[in-house]
Order: C-alpha cells, then structure tokens, then sequence
C-alpha cells in the first residue's frame, strides 16, 4: 500500500461504475487482490497462523450501554439497544500459539512475487507487533482527539480518562509487546471497513464509501461510527495486551 500512500488510493480501486444506472459502487474486491493476493492460494495472510487462545478463568456478563451521538458532539445512552455481553474480566491472561511458517512465506513469494518487493521487510513477529502497536496507538489517539470536547452523559463519564490512562500505559510497552483491539462493539474505526482511511485524501469520496456502510442514509451527515459500546461509566471493551 506505500504506492498509494503519496497520491491516494485511485477510484477504480474502490469500486466500479454500474454499466445499468451509470452510479458508481463502492466494492473493494479489486483493491483486496492486489493487497492480499488473487485468491486463497495467493493470499499472504495465510503466513499467520493463530491458534486458540486459553484462558485461566471464568467470563462474567454485564450490560453493555451505546453511547450514541445525538447531535454535535452531544451523547446520549441509547436504551433500547442495551445489550447483556459475555466478557472476560480485566487482568485475565491466557495463552496461544502464533506462528509464521517459513514454507508458507517461500510459497506465497513464489506465486504472487508483486505482494514482495525486494525492498520489503521480511514479515516476523517484531514487525507485526510494531504494526499492530502503532496502529492501535493511532486509534486511541483519534478517539482521544474525536471525544475531546464531547458532552457526555454520566453513564460515560470515565471514557476519557479511560482512553488517556489506556494510551499513556501503551506507550511504555516493550518491544515484544503490542496492545490489540478486538471483540465486541469496537466501532467501525477498528474493523477493516476503515482500513483505507488515511490513504484517501478525496473527502468526497471517504463520505461516499462511508454512506455505502450504513444500514440508513439518515445518518449520512454524522460521524463513522456514530455510537461506541461502552460498560462501567465509558470503559471500551477488547483490548488486549499480547507478548511474545
């Protein structure tokens, strides 16, 4: 992706132009191949292997409250969609087995040499680890930044110390430590739908995939995401600190 990185992504990646209604859709199966590969056999993720994470304890349940945008930076607690979650308490460790296969990484430089260039850097767990932290890192720092100024009800009331105690802990990690958001209710600024995000300088066009994410157009004027699941007055669920 450092191709697209001066100039943005171009329109043809994103999506096509629909031969019947002349409207352009946003699909990103062409951008998808050229990154990962053009199918399962070519796909370089396949050099991760993640086995089953163990853990040492039971889960507990509790509410998660949606902590909906109302308007300009105005929140509420959205009642109606308060859900009962299974989780795992904080502090709770567990083990796995997380493995880069050096014949799988032969065989997919083999059949799909444009996804390594000469210059790239051989994929390990130290550089995986740095992604993951630093990406993580920006995250919380969008959030940090976004809820900066938010009128926030009392059922959210920690969510910015939270987000800053959160951050300012990751960042004396080691090196052979990352944190990782995953789970329930993380918003869509941490799933793959926003992947692309800082690669698009095309406002116009970010809006555009943005309302081809949305379930209503109603809400087409509004931030993505415009709610975040929270538990225990604004504490986001599914981060994760990994070691290796």
């Amino acid at each position: 992706m450092e191709k697209y990185r001066r100039d943005g992504l171009p329109e043809a990646k994103l999506g096509r132009v629909n031969r019947y209604s002349g409207k352009f859709k946003i699909e990103d199966t062409i951008l998808q191949q050229e990154v990962f590969g053009m199918d399962p056999n070519r796909d370089w993720m396949r050099m991760l292997q993640v086995g089953d994470c163990y853990f040492r304890t039971g889960t507990h349940a509790a509410f998660a409250e949606t902590l909906n945008e109302r308007g300009t930076q105005r929140y509420e607690i959205k009642g109606e969609v308060r859900q009962l979650i299974e989780y795992l308490p904080a502090g709770t460790t567990g083990e796995f087995q997380l493995t880069i296969p050096e014949t799988h990484r032969s065989l997919i430089a083999r059949k799909e040499p444009t996804l390594f260039r000469a210059t790239s850097q051989i994929l390990n767990l130290p550089a995986l680890f740095k992604l993951i932290h630093d990406h993580s890192l920006r995250l919380l720092d969008d959030e940090i930044a976004f809820f900066d100024e938010a009128d926030l009800p009392s059922e959210a009331e920690g969510l910015s110390d939270f987000l800053a105690d959160l951050r300012a802990t990751a960042k004396g990690f080691s090196d052979n430590e990352c944190l990782l958001r995953l789970g329930f209710g993380t918003g869509y600024r941490n799933m793959t739908g926003d992947w692309v995000k800082d690669l698009i300088f095309d406002d116009g066009l970010y809006d555009d995939i943005a309302s081809a994410t949305r379930r209503t157009p109603k809400y087409n004027h509004m931030p993505l995401p415009k709610s975040r699941k929270i538990m225990f007055d604004g504490v986001m669920m599914g981060f994760v600190k990994l070691t290796f």
